[in-house]
């Protein structure tokens, strides 16, 4: 039986986040709860049903989103845009 540190490296590898990404949202502390809001909206429903037992989004519909998107799906979005995504994510949280 693998690792826990081995499974979730595994996982980690399949969806790649540009480091660069993870900055862009650390240095606008006021998008931090929209990131956070976002990124718990990924997470698929009874995720600890199936393995490998992390709420990690569903590669297929991540791909789906990234094709769509960028044309590909092995794409990852450049900060810019997902510092765009965030700012707009937060302004329509405000209006509900």
């Amino acid at each position: 039986m693998p690792s826990t540190v081995a499974v979730i490296a595994r996982s980690a590898a399949k969806y790649p986040v540009s480091f660069s990404l993870v900055v862009a949202v650390l240095r606008r502390p006021r998008l931090w709860g929209s990131a956070l809001s976002v990124a718990t909206g990924l997470i698929p429903q009874r995720w600890w049903t199936r393995a490998p037992y992390l709420p990690l989004p569903d590669r297929s519909w991540i791909g789906f989103r990234m094709e769509t998107a960028y044309g590909s799906e092995r794409s990852v979005p450049s900060s810019e845009d997902l510092v765009a995504y965030l700012e707009w994510s937060s302004s329509m949280s405000r209006l509900r």
